[in-house]
């Protein structure tokens, strides 16, 4: 079986390199590609599964969201995260529907590797691709009732 595959997306030259070397180690575990802009990215999803998308919201052309948009679309089933230093808080509001995993630049080594590694604990969590592709549709989980909340809290009140 082939090694997971996670999609680095971002028109800074510097910032794939440095991912590239923070993630170097990691190669024998996940697969890492590198795409400079949103349509590069979509030829190589095309071309093969892509299980975690890491986009920059600001690119020009294309941008971030957009391409995470198309990824929602199409791949429904990929976890989608943003790995940006765009302070706009409009538009983190805006990537709610589509974002999975909001991360800021510049960002933690660790803090990186954390988040992918618990993405792909919580993939194998669920491994009918049927149900990630559904889930992955949704713009935002359904909340419980509050009734059932009521119910929970009085099962476990002694």
């Amino acid at each position: 079986m082939a090694n997971p595959a996670i999609l680095f997306v971002d028109d800074e030259p510097n910032i794939l390199r440095g991912l590239s070397r923070l993630l170097y180690t990691e190669r024998r575990r996940w697969d890492l590609l590198f795409a400079a802009d949103a349509e590069t990215a979509l030829e190589i999803a095309a071309s093969r599964p892509v299980e975690v998308v890491v986009s920059d919201l600001r690119m020009p052309g294309r941008d971030g969201l957009s391409l995470l948009e198309t990824f929602t679309q199409r791949y429904p089933a990929t976890i989608r995260m943003v790995l940006s230093g765009d302070a706009d808080r409009n538009r983190h509001v805006t990537a709610l529907g589509v974002v999975h995993q909001f991360l800021t630049k510049p960002f933690d080594g660790e803090q990186l590797k954390s988040k992918l590694e618990r993405a792909f604990r919580l993939r194998a969590l669920v491994p009918d691709e049927r149900f990630r592709t559904l889930a992955g549709r949704l713009g935002r989980l359904p909340t419980l009732p509050d009734v059932y909340l009521k119910v929970e809290r009085m099962l476990e009140d002694p």
